[in-house]
């Protein structure tokens, strides 16, 4: 019922996405919509990186590495509560 929402709140979240990817396959999601959205959140997760790093280079890409679970748990959250 939730399977397009977890598959994509799981490209923003750093958990390991081999375990989104396992878990849709044992639970017999379409795979035409797993690949979709697949593309889309992670094709969104590292736009977001690209333009932090883009925007404020070095500065970007330290900020990045310090906060960056921080930064992929809150985006998945702000889309929860959107929603």
């Amino acid at each position: 019922q939730y399977g397009l929402i977890a598959i994509f709140l799981g490209g923003f979240t750093p958990i390991p996405y081999k375990i989104i990817a396992i878990t849709s396959g044992y639970a017999k999601f379409n795979f035409i919509y797993f690949v979709l959205l697949s593309f889309l959140s992670r094709g969104l997760r590292f736009l977001v990186i690209g333009y932090i790093v883009y925007q404020f280079g070095d500065y970007g890409i330290k900020f990045i590495k310090k906060n960056k679970s921080i930064i992929f748990l809150i985006i998945p959250v702000l889309i929860v509560v959107l929603y």
